[in-house]
């Protein structure tokens, strides 16, 4: 039964250079497949937390630019 609301997990789409290095790195015996996989976990856990970041500052910038407009202070951000 499924709940309403319920949010739905994307699936990862890995690129083919991804894939080899992976690949590459098990034959080798360099890594475990947990390791790598740990690695990989680890990957994706920073790129989430900077792209929330950069929302986070691009939404700053724009509420600043947006200040500068209403209080006649030319700006030298990004629309300028």
């Amino acid at each position: 039964m499924r709940r309403i609301g319920a949010i739905k997990k994307q699936r990862r789409k890995h690129t083919a250079e991804f894939k080899a290095r992976i690949a590459l790195e098990a034959i080798r015996g360099i890594d475990t497949i947990n390791e790598i996989a740990a690695k990989n976990k680890d990957d994706e856990l920073e790129r989430a937390q900077l792209e929330r970041k950069v929302g986070q500052l691009s939404m700053e910038v724009d509420w600043l630019e947006k200040k500068c407009v209403q209080l006649g202070i030319p700006g030298r951000g990004r629309n300028s």
